[in-house]
């Protein structure tokens, strides 16, 4: 099977961000760590699934798990930014929430 190469572009598009965390790894802030863990994740996601693709494997389990924890660290870096306690406690809960509806 020929990939077009947007898949191939796909992949190297996370290459950026993930090299730009990893030049100024000592510098990221802690809000910032979920954002650059998040691109990890994100990346490895891109590079499982397009290997499974091309190997005719079947993906969508991988996607399923990627959103489930996409959303939780987005949830960790916006409860991070926010400055009402009460706020980022909702946020927080609301992983679980989330959880309890995706299984």
């Amino acid at each position: 099977m020929q990939v077009p190469f947007m898949g191939y572009a796909d992949v190297a598009a996370n290459i950026v961000p993930i090299g730009a965390g990893a030049i100024a790894f000592s510098k990221i802030r802690r809000e910032l760590w979920f954002f650059f863990t998040f691109i990890l994740v994100a990346g490895a996601t891109e590079i499982i699934t397009f290997w499974m693709a091309v190997h005719h494997v079947h993906n969508l389990w991988v996607t399923q798990w990627y959103n489930l924890i996409e959303y939780s660290l987005l949830i960790l870096l916006l409860s991070s930014w926010v400055k009402s306690e009460r706020t980022r406690l909702l946020f927080r809960w609301s992983v679980l929430g989330f959880l309890i509806c995706w299984i």
